[in-house]
């Protein structure tokens, strides 16, 4: 079980769209209001853009 967590860079542009790069198909990413973020990627590799509602969730800790 491969449990560790790389470095990636993560937005959202003025439509909502959260943007990634990177390669896992989830990866786990703390926002600045601190909430765990886990994103599934939509590509294969490089690039995946990804619409937040349907591929982010929020969990309250």
């Amino acid at each position: 079980m491969n449990n560790s967590y790389k470095t990636f860079e993560v937005w959202a542009d003025s439509l909502g769209w959260i943007k990634t790069h990177w390669t896992d198909r989830s990866a786990r990413w703390i926002s600045p209001q601190g909430k765990v973020v886990t994103l599934t990627l939509g590509g294969d590799n490089g690039d995946a853009i990804i619409f937040a509602e349907e591929a982010v969730s929020y969990n309250e800790h």
